[in-house]
């Protein structure tokens, strides 16, 4: 369309051609840029994601073992404290994950994907914590819960933000 304008206007086909030309080529230039740092910006975030899940995955496993080493047999949840502290620090993570996972995808869409992998990668460490103070003591719980609270409220921030920045 531009170039049939250009056309139009300036009558001089010998011009147009390589003005063609060059134009698609800077286009391709600019988009093969944007869609590579896209990507691998991206990437950070898909890592992040797929680290959540299989961190919630060892979890789920080793509560799976806990039950089994205690001897108790579902739907019975309670008998052994290593197992229900294992069951719950399973449990709470979902409960968190439920939350989180969106989050970090409307951080990195809407806001920037390094905020939103460097804020689920704090979230996946406090998780960490989380389980090591539980099954040592739960009133420990504390710190690694309010790391990863705090991960959540800057995803959530950030996500509003870039949300409303783009409506705007």
């Amino acid at each position: 369309m531009w170039a049939a304008f250009y056309l139009s206007t300036a009558g001089n086909v010998g011009v147009i051609v390589p003005l063609i030309q060059y134009r698609v080529m800077i286009q391709k230039l600019f988009e093969t840029d944007r869609k590579s740092q896209w990507e691998t910006i991206m990437e950070l975030t898909a890592l992040i994601t797929l680290a959540l899940l299989i961190q919630y995955f060892a979890f789920t496993f080793v509560c799976g073992v806990a039950r089994a080493k205690a001897g108790i047999v579902a739907p019975c949840c309670t008998g052994d404290e290593n197992f229900e502290r294992t069951l719950r620090v399973q449990q709470n993570t979902l409960e968190q994950l439920i939350m989180v996972l969106p989050a970090i995808w409307i951080c990195a869409l809407f806001f920037r994907p390094d905020v939103a992998a460097a804020c689920g990668l704090v979230f996946f460490v406090a998780r960490f914590i989380y389980r090591a103070s539980y099954m040592n003591d739960p009133t420990t719980r504390t710190l690694g819960m309010s790391i990863g609270l705090l991960a959540t409220a800057v995803l959530f921030g950030t996500s509003l933000w870039g949300i409303i920045s783009k409506m705007v």
